[in-house]
């Protein structure tokens, strides 16, 4: 055993080669054969450590002198203590002396360990002697095998061969192994816990050491060894506490499980006093089992109605450890968790704004229209206090409703990021997420030394409302560039690469000059020409070709103002981009995409037809205005949407129009 740190040692694995000869599996263990110089005598004697009554009530029992004669067969037993006097005895009797010294290729050390000093002190003590290597020698006697070895052997082939197949009937692509195993070994009362653990999972050793004792249940003596696989991937988090918790009591053997502890999956933070307390991520823990084929899934009681959402699987709430171990033992089980109603979607979502109280601004609400109904992106253009800022709050209200699977990707994002809300397992209205400009990159894309879900993903498939726009500062924006264009951001650090969705509307607001009024009508732009090119330049090109409709919002007129005329409702145009929304999801029922937004350029060619008028006018366009192969693209996909609220299968030359209408204007 060699020492860790001041109170802790490194597990010990006996020399191969010792126990090869002797079958003894005991540190300060020794072995010492020799002949007579003239091969008269044979001596072969075995050396232990000296058992100590009072050691073995601390450290556990140790080999007496005759157990180690019943293990190895070798009748003169001695304690290490008498090593030396006996090797020295011998050196007067022998010529040659075979030492063994560590050999392998892989084993590379700078500090002397006890035999290379060893012999080294004997070398220059008895320079008349032979000193050669024994490791030659055993590696020539350990090719040839006994009929017990050969039988050993095939056993163990049999072992390996049977876990392999049972492993691939398993197997699935892009599967990893997680699993938490746990083994008490003999000696001081220690916990170790490896498996790149994180302090929230380093910490759980009190909590489970706590939670066992006061639910009247025996703690293992001596050293309790926790390993989570895989080893090279860093865990986070307190749901290790309860799989620690029965890992330990299984090793332990302190009860007999039944095949649930073999069948489920268990998750959960412990308290103190052994109660289950609620974790993040539930939702994801759950399609996981369930595509991995597992049958049930043990989880705290807070948790159940959000796993309860996956089909197929059985879910246990369990309140406690000391519930838990009588499930398992078949004491007293655990009742299943049922639904009280199947999942639905339907029911009033209640908006605190609506667009029938916006006075004015109808090519506005159009715009916002035709963003809703396709997922488009949307920069609003305006001087101060044109309702840019209450048009997008409003937006939230024309949305179209998710369907299931939209549901269950916001509600996995929300879960994994702790943003559940409370007695709300299901998120049922899209995301609205308002960054202050003076968010950093970390919190808009995500990020971290752990990485977490940012704003561009918590918004995903809602709306990412970014007001004052260029104020946010131009590298961060152009951090959003690639999740616009592929709806995934890609977060990788020294600990490996994670993918977060983030398929979301960008709907952003600006005031045109640093003054927000220039080209006002009404009031005088004070900023000169070169501040407003550096203001509106914040914003890079790339940045604003990813922006599919780019709309001003001019000054609302007195008359608009004050008259009592209401305008449409958020209801009415939300029934529009509803009927809008459940065509395109007809359109691409086959592919992985919900909006025309989404759609990739060889789809664009293949469902988006044109007649030669309509191709002539977007020709024109493309040419007068110098529209990039992306703007190309997106003009089509715009003047789909627009199509759909139309009603309309073809997309004809009034839908190009207005989607031309949108695009950014070339000073």
């Amino acid at each position: 055993e060699y020492p860790r740190n001041g109170d802790q040692y490194f597990p010990f694995r006996q020399n191969s080669d010792f126990f090869y000869l002797t079958g003894i599996d005991q540190e300060n263990s020794a072995l010492l054969m020799y002949k007579n110089a003239d091969g008269s005598v044979f001596s072969c004697k075995l050396f232990i450590k000296k058992t100590d009554k009072t050691q073995e009530i601390w450290f556990g029992k140790k080999l007496h002198a005759e157990d180690a004669y019943n293990i190895s067969g070798i009748k003169e037993v001695f304690w290490i203590d008498d090593f030396d006097h006996h090797l020295i005895d011998s050196l007067d009797k022998i010529k040659n002396v075979y030492i063994w010294q560590n050999e392998y290729a892989k084993f590379e050390t700078e500090v002397p360990y006890d035999n290379l000093r060893k012999s080294n002190e004997l070398m220059k003590e008895y320079p008349k002697l032979n000193f050669l290597r024994l490791f030659p020698v055993m590696e020539k006697l350990r090719i040839i095998k006994s009929a017990e070895e050969l039988e050993m052997m095939r056993k163990a082939v049999a072992i390996t061969k049977n876990a392999y197949l049972r492993v691939l009937k398993k197997l699935k692509p892009g599967m990893k192994e997680y699993e938490v195993e746990a083994d008490i070994m003999s000696g001081l009362a220690r916990f170790n816990i490896v498996g790149l653990p994180d302090n929230a999972v380093q910490e759980s050793k009190y909590r489970v050491k706590s939670a066992i004792k006061n639910s009247a249940l025996a703690l293992p003596r001596g050293t309790i060894n926790v390993n989570l696989a895989p080893a090279d991937l860093k865990k986070q988090g307190p749901s290790y506490d309860l799989p620690i918790a029965l890992s330990i009591l299984s090793a332990y053997k302190q009860f007999k499980f039944s095949d649930s502890y073999q069948t489920g999956v268990f998750i959960g933070e412990l308290a103190l006093d052994g109660h289950l307390r609620a974790v993040n991520g539930t939702l994801s823990v759950a399609l996981m089992v369930r595509e991995r084929g597992i049958k049930r899934l043990f989880l705290p009681v807070e948790n159940a109605a959000e796993a309860g959402l996956i089909e197929a699987i059985e879910i246990y709430p369990v309140g406690n450890l000391s519930q838990l171990i009588k499930h398992l033992t078949g004491e007293l089980l655990i009742e299943p968790y049922q639904p009280k109603e199947k999942v639905s979607l339907e029911g009033e979502n209640i908006y605190q704004f609506n667009m029938a109280h916006i006075r004015g601004q109808e090519q506005v609400k159009r715009a916002l229209e035709i963003a809703a109904a396709g997922g488009h992106n949307i920069l609003m253009s305006g001087p101060p206090g044109s309702g840019k800022t209450l048009l997008a709050r409003t937006m939230p209200s024309i949305l179209p409703e998710m369907v299931l699977d939209e549901s269950l990707e916001v509600t996995k994002i929300y879960s994994v990021a702790g943003l559940l809300p409370s007695g709300q397992p299901l998120i049922t209205s899209r995301p609205f997420r308002s960054p202050h400009h003076t968010a950093s990159a970390i919190s808009l894309v995500g990020g971290g030394s752990w990485p977490r879900p940012g704003e561009i993903s918590l918004a995903h498939h809602g709306v990412l409302f970014l007001d004052e726009f260029p104020e946010f500062p131009r590298a961060v924006l152009n951090n959003l560039r690639q999740p616009l264009e592929d709806g995934v951001i890609h977060i990788s650090r020294a600990s490996g690469t994670l993918e977060f969705p983030a398929k979301f509307i960008l709907l952003a607001a600006m005031n045109p000059c640093p003054c927000g009024h220039y080209a006002d009508p009404y009031k005088n732009c004070i900023c000169t020409q070169n501040q407003v090119l550096n203001y509106q330049n914040r914003i890079s090109g790339p940045m604003m070709d990813r922006i599919d409709i780019h709309i001003e919002v001019p000054a609302v007129e007195v008359d608009k103002l004050a008259g009592i005329k209401t305008g449409e409702s958020s209801a009415d145009i939300r029934l529009r981009v509803n009927a809008a929304r459940a065509r395109q999801i007809e359109r691409f029922k086959t592919q992985k995409i919900f909006t025309n937004s989404q759609m990739s350029s060889e789809m664009v060619r293949r469902i988006c037809e044109l007649n030669s008028s309509t191709q002539e006018l977007l020709k024109n366009a493309v040419s007068q205005l110098h529209l990039s192969a992306r703007g190309y693209y997106r003009i089509i996909k715009l003047a789909r949407t627009i199509a759909d609220l139309a009603g309309e299968t073809q997309i004809k030359i009034e839908h190009v129009a207005e989607a031309l209408q949108y695009r950014a204007k070339v000073e």
